[in-house]
């Protein structure tokens, strides 16, 4: 059945298999805004409801949120009759599914020329606004993009320059200026958007600033022919730089001079970068200098000491020694033992290999001092020799050195999966009371070893520590396993006392059945296995393993990677390894195929659905992945050579707020 009817409105509801669960408010808002001012351009798609007359919305369940607003205002009847194409359930649920999927958001810039040809038209913000659907703030936003420069656009359309920077040069309407300061910085390593914005409105930057500190300050600064401020009663060399993008040229200009000095040292490769973070080098692996082997003569030289001492030793213990020699003897004892620890504590040394293939970054640290830091490895190419230089205990978090090719998992989905992990465990404790009581007593007899301590209000030296997981579990599709433990948490909060001297009288009173229940939910309240940007909580998710294990916990039943819950926020060759590792390499070259990232999420959804594959971050006994830093979405990288763990992501809604003020 696929025929196009009219349903008055209050016969309407919201499929419970729609697609989008969240809607936030302002959508809904900017929803009924175009509704009102254009009517309703595009139909809903429904299916026939369990009551006779009734009809649940399937697809365009925003268009039906937008119309119950307006009704709720008065601006149209409850009974409004809205357009609708009636389809069988199972094909609703496809095409709300390729709806919300498929779907993106207007170019930035083609939204720009939109709105301006509207402009010139005489339109003011608020009638585009309500044209669009679109708030005014959203509109000022993209209006605000008349500032840049034809040249400047073009590099983004290009992805030349990023949304970052590309929101920079919203804050002058100078093209000509835009222009020049981007030429001038494009030699420099601070490219970023604060560097942009600081050239464009020539920031004063004060000479307490790391960068002003490293090139000698402001006499240095005007003895180069920079322009300063001062104060009469400034202390000395005190006040501020007023040429910013000079100051970043000359900055990079000595950071280039310190390049030079370690690659005098034999590195090859040595990179300048504005901020010494995890963002920066997470796509590397650090290994540290080593102790190297004694030489044949180091070692001949350390026995010959070794034996004179043991020798010395045993004659001034046996008395063989006269008054007069026994002081001479042991002098000669505390010489040797010097001369043998001096041996010992030589000086630890990068391996040939290391400093031959590894990378040196630099920076500046807060006191505009060089920070130079040494033996970075790209990931893949980890080998036996690069793993035998103490690589983090012999493995960082995410390398395996094995040359697989990985799925790319960002840091904040790493910490949205672990959430859901942390969800599940929480729920399946909670109801498997033996297995709780076993977890508190393994907790519990570390703490009475020493393992730690913590000062409570009661006499039980023991502590209960909450990690909130829903936010992120969002992130993920939302999680099943969560919204159980918030329903039992309020069954609980219920039922117990909010007093605690009245809670303590009530918990005497209770069997112990009951208390045995209510010790799973706290337990369960406690586990925290997620894994954070810059902690990746690996004792608590190697136990969780173990957890889940003696929970007999089947992963699959919880959570179901769709492509809103996962593969959206994977780049599309992790996308296509996601598809291989869950049903063949024949199967993923449909992925490979797709031409838009958006077809490419469709297929490995309908392609991995009921497989029971799930993404490592949710696994029992997880292997290894590759973070990435802090994006959510890298979707052109093609190929498995040019992965990049740092790129960043794709522009948010929330851009160009400066401008638009």
């Amino acid at each position: 059945m696929t025929d196009t009817i009219t349903i008055a409105l209050d016969k309407l509801d919201i499929d419970p298999n729609n697609a989008r669960k969240t809607r936030p408010t302002e959508t809904i808002e900017e929803m009924a805004a175009s509704l009102k001012a254009n009517g309703q351009i595009q139909n809903l798609v429904v299916r026939e409801g369990d009551k006779k007359g009734h009809y649940l919305v399937t697809a365009g369940g925003t268009r039906w949120a937008g119309f119950k607003l307006l009704a709720a205002n008065g601006d149209i009847k409850k009974s409004h009759a809205v357009r609708c194409i009636v389809r069988t359930e199972e094909e609703a649920t496809e095409i709300s599914l390729a709806e919300n999927i498929v779907r993106s958001d207007m170019h930035p810039i083609d939204a720009y020329l939109a709105f301006s040809k509207l402009a010139e038209e005489g339109k003011t913000t608020a009638d585009i606004a309500a044209r669009f659907g679109k708030t005014e703030h959203h509109v000022k936003q993209r209006l605000a993009l008349a500032k840049v420069s034809p040249v400047i656009l073009q590099l983004y359309r290009d992805e030349d320059i990023s949304f970052e920077q590309l929101q920079a040069f919203t804050v002058s309407d100078d093209h000509a200026l835009q222009e020049d300061i981007w030429s001038k910085l494009s030699s420099s390593y601070y490219r970023d958007g604060n560097a942009i914005r600081r050239a464009l409105t020539g920031e004063a930057i004060p000479a307490t600033d790391k960068r002003v500190k490293f090139i000698g300050g402001l006499t240095a600064f005007e003895a180069a022919g920079g322009e300063v401020r001062r104060d009469l009663f400034d202390e000395a060399d005190s006040g501020l730089v007023l040429d910013a993008s000079k100051l970043e040229n000359m900055v990079a200009a000595k950071l280039q001079d310190v390049v030079e000095e370690v690659k005098a040292e034999g590195w090859l490769n040595v990179e300048i970068i504005a901020e010494y973070d995890h963002e920066s080098t997470c796509h590397m692996q650090r290994y540290w200098p080593q102790q190297m082997p004694l030489t044949e003569e180091e070692q001949a030289e350390y026995d010959q000491f070794q034996a004179e001492y043991d020798d010395l030793e045993t004659q001034i213990e046996a008395g063989a020694f006269d008054d007069n020699a026994i002081d001479d003897a042991e002098l000669r004892l505390g010489a040797i033992d010097q001369r043998m620890v001096a041996i010992d504590r030589r000086a630890k040394v990068f391996t040939p290999e290391i400093i031959a293939t590894g990378t040196t970054f630099i920076s500046l640290d807060y006191q505009g001092k060089p920070n130079i830091q040494r033996g970075y490895l790209p990931r893949e190419e980890q080998t036996e020799k690069g793993r035998g230089a103490s690589a983090n205990n012999g493995s960082g978090a995410n390398g395996n050195g094995s040359g697989k090719a990985e799925i790319l998992y960002s840091a904040t989905l790493i910490e949205s999966l672990s959430a859901q992990k942390t969800a599940i465990l929480r729920a399946e404790l909670m109801n498997n009371s033996h297995v709780a009581l076993a977890a508190t007593v393994h907790a519990l007899l570390q703490k009475l070893g020493g393992a730690s301590r913590y000062d409570a209000q009661t006499c039980l030296k023991i502590s209960l520590s909450y990690e909130a997981v829903g936010k992120r579990v969002d992130l993920t599709g939302g999680a099943i396993a969560q919204i159980e433990v918030e329903q039992r948490e309020s069954q609980i909060s219920e039922r117990i006392p909010g007093d605690p001297v009245a809670l303590w009288e009530w918990c005497l009173e209770q069997s112990t059945e009951e208390l045995l229940d209510l010790l799973a939910f706290a337990a369960a309240q406690s586990i925290n296995v997620v894994e954070l940007k810059h902690d990746a909580n690996r004792n608590a998710v190697t136990h969780g393993h173990r957890l889940a294990e003696a929970l007999k916990i089947d992963m699959a039943s919880w959570y179901q990677p769709t492509g809103e819950s996962l593969f959206k926020h994977l780049n599309r060759n992790s996308i296509q390894i996601a598809v291989k590792e869950a049903v063949g390499e024949q199967a993923a070259l449909a992925v490979a195929n797709a031409k838009k990232k958006d077809e490419a999420v469709i297929i490995a959804e309908r392609l991995v659905k009921d497989t029971s594959w799930l993404p490592d971050h949710l696994r029992i006994n997880q292997p290894n992945a590759v973070i990435a830093a802090d994006p959510e979405d890298m979707d052109d990288i093609e190929q498995d050579d040019d992965i990049d763990p740092c790129e960043v992501g794709e522009f948010e809604d929330g851009d160009f707020e400066q401008a638009a003020e």
